[in-house]
């Protein structure tokens, strides 16, 4: 019969409890259980390592983490990132523990020697570069292992859990994860959860303050039976790049390379309250199934895109435009909107010096919902929201924090002569690329391109200037469309609108450069 320890701290603030541990599993062969006392602290030096398969770690009685009686480790070792390795072994389980990375440091290295001393005295010993996962399970050898119930916080490595490549049928349940710190500079990042095990269930965990909430890598790309459910994904401070994201193109530029991940179910998960930059991206992704997801009130999307502005804007679901191809088959919820999805855990957590919208991204109502949640459009210094007479306003907001009709009126487009009051105006900006602010009843406001119908209309009856180039038949990008687009600024000229082109079609200024034919946006 398996033998069941009740494990007790060692008496040694400086013993080595993960030592210990490991060694009774070691011992105990197959199907042993090490049960912790509850409310206890344990200090370990290495990683506790489950040594044969059907072994269990817990605390005794199996309290919820709410009650203040799961047993805690801490990990203590120099160089140490890991508390629970668990990989390649099948029917292994990590029950109701409370883990304690005690990262404890923010983006940047303290200014000196003697702040470092003092932050590891208060037990915040700072990442470890090119550290592991607070907890390492799954592999190839591994199938039905499980995290049940857990805290896990504050991992010195990039991510609190980790379900390494070609494990079968792991199960991460109902563990509260976070907060994971912030991305280091120059030092490594701060997952939620890192699946990459075939027909996992990822469900019930609450993840909170990470760089990312739930990350998937390959099984052969099969994600058939992968099942991400009934999970909230939030933020209390801190600021997470990418909730979910669905397909490798999520996590690195686009290439011709990428193949796609397929199947995959991502249903009734919760997005925040707080700030975070996407909620659900798919890109590199086919026959995925995404459906029943919800932002709570209380949640933004928003984001500096300087170091990939060729992306769709921060937004809570977004998918990969249909004539690109990198979606395909996936049945998803209404909401998902449009737009180039390459990269989204490129996005910052400041505010950038401009937003560009493509057609069909953007409605904005005059409550300063869309589909960035709350708080309007912002960019560096700005806000942009729809006032109840019909109008488009820019506001300074210097902190991004201000609420809808506050601040000082930067530019406006104009309040409406038929009187908007009552009448939900809404800003919409659809593929066609009309920009418009409009009544619930289809009355219209604002229309700065108005002008453009009847100048063609003249024109219908004339001959081309010129002929358009013929695209290669063989060209792969041959049936991918051009959009429309309007930019958000802070400084003149505060809104462009353009043609698929990319011709001016509208500003709020332009200069006229001396010695110059042509218009300039300015």
């Amino acid at each position: 019969m398996a033998p069941t320890h009740t494990f007790h701290p060692l008496p040694s603030s400086q013993a080595d409890n993960g030592a210990a541990i490991t060694k009774l599993f070691q011992d105990g062969g197959p199907g042993t259980t090490v049960l912790l006392l509850q409310s206890t602290l344990y200090n370990l030096c290495t990683p506790i390592n489950f040594c044969h398969v059907n072994t269990t770690l817990s605390t005794v009685g199996y309290p919820t983490f709410d009650t203040g009686k799961q047993a805690i480790l801490e990990t203590r070792g120099e160089r140490e990132s890991q508390a629970v390795n668990m990989i390649n072994l099948s029917g292994t389980a990590l029950k109701r523990v409370h883990i304690r990375g005690c990262r404890g440091w923010g983006r940047t290295k303290p200014e000196s020697k003697e702040e470092e001393d003092r932050l590891r005295r208060e037990g915040k010993l700072g990442w470890v570069e090119g550290g592991g996962a607070l907890v390492l399970m799954g592999g190839q050898q591994s199938s039905d292992s499980l995290v049940e119930g857990c805290r896990l916080e504050d991992p010195r490595g990039w991510t609190a859990c980790h379900v390494v490549d070609w494990s079968t049928r792991p199960k991460v349940l109902d563990n509260l994860v976070g907060p994971c710190g912030q991305e280091a500079s120059g030092g490594p990042w701060a997952d939620g959860l890192s699946v990459a095990g075939k027909d996992s269930v990822i469900s019930g965990n609450v993840i909170f303050d990470a760089t990312d909430g739930v990350d998937d890598f390959p099984f052969d790309r099969d994600f058939s039976n992968t099942r991400v459910v009934g999970n909230t994904i939030r933020t209390e401070g801190a600021y997470i790049r990418l909730g979910i994201g669905c397909g490798m193109s999520c996590w690195s530029p686009y290439r011709p390379d990428h193949r796609h991940n397929y199947g995959g179910h991502v249903l009734h998960n919760y997005f925040g309250p707080g700030r975070m930059g996407y909620g659900i991206g798919m890109s590199a992704a086919k026959d995925f199934t995404v459906l029943g997801n919800v932002v709570v009130p209380g949640t933004t999307f928003a984001g500096d895109l300087g170091r990939n502005s060729w992306n769709i804007p921060p937004s809570a679901f977004v998918t990969e435009w249909a004539d690109r191809r990198r979606t395909q088959g996936c049945i998803l919820q209404d909401d998902f909107i449009e737009g180039e999805v390459s990269w989204l855990i490129g996005v910052e957590s400041g505010l950038g010096d401009k937003l560009t919208y493509e057609g069909g991204q953007l409605s904005l109502d005059f409550g300063g919902n869309s589909a960035s949640g709350e708080g309007g459009i912002r960019v560096k210094g700005a806000r942009w929201e729809v006032g109840k007479k019909g109008e488009l306003l820019m506001r300074r907001d210097k902190k991004g924090t201000g609420k809808i009709g506050s601040g000082k009126v930067i530019w406006s487009s104009g309040a409406s002569h038929g009187g908007a009051e009552g009448k939900n105006p809404v800003l919409k900006f659809p593929k066609d690329g009309r920009v418009t602010v409009e009544a619930d009843d289809g009355t219209i406001f604002w229309d700065p391109t108005a002008y453009i119908q009847p100048y063609l209309d003249t024109l219908a009856g004339l001959p081309p200037l010129k002929e358009e180039p013929k695209k290669d038949d063989s060209d792969e990008t041959k049936d991918e469309k051009d959009h429309p687009s309007v930019d958000f600024r802070a400084e003149a000229p505060f809104l462009t609108i353009r043609s698929p082109q990319g011709h001016i079609v509208y500003a709020t200024s332009y200069e006229y450069p001396r010695g110059q034919w042509q218009l300039n946006g300015g």
